[in-house]
């Protein structure tokens, strides 16, 4: 049995942002590359949330290595994604108050993909509970 004892009613808006996140995700696997500006990254993932008619809830976080989380791009950021890094992007999407919030790891080196794989088997045993 899960958390909650009845079924919940997932609002539509609560939906769509979420299946805009993923999307954003899935967008950030292609743009995420190996001496890439984190500005460029940031920005092309969230001009694509606007494209959805949604809008960002937070911008862009990239964070490397063991920058945890919440690393967001300035404007005249030089940084860019350094070679056989781990890159962490997080995305929040913003559907009329409703909000989602997304992240994935992505490893550019061996040496970081058992920590990859298990982040994944955490959240996945995590969501088998809800």
């Amino acid at each position: 049995m899960g958390l909650f004892p009845a079924p919940v009613s997932i609002p539509g808006e609560l939906e769509r942002a979420g299946k805009i996140a993923q999307s954003a995700l899935k967008l950030a696997l292609d743009v995420v590359r190996e001496g890439e500006l984190y500005l460029e990254v940031a920005e092309t993932i969230e001009k694509f949330i606007l494209s959805q008619g949604a809008a960002p809830a937070f911008p862009v976080n990239i964070s490397i290595n063991d920058v945890a989380a919440h690393y967001s791009p300035s404007v005249d950021d030089p940084a860019r994604i350094p070679p056989g890094s781990l890159v962490k992007v997080d995305v929040g999407v913003h559907v009329d108050g409703f909000i989602a919030d997304a992240a994935i790891s992505i490893a550019f080196d061996k040496r970081w993909e058992n920590l990859v794989k298990a982040a994944r088997d955490a959240l996945a045993s995590a969501l088998q509970r809800v």
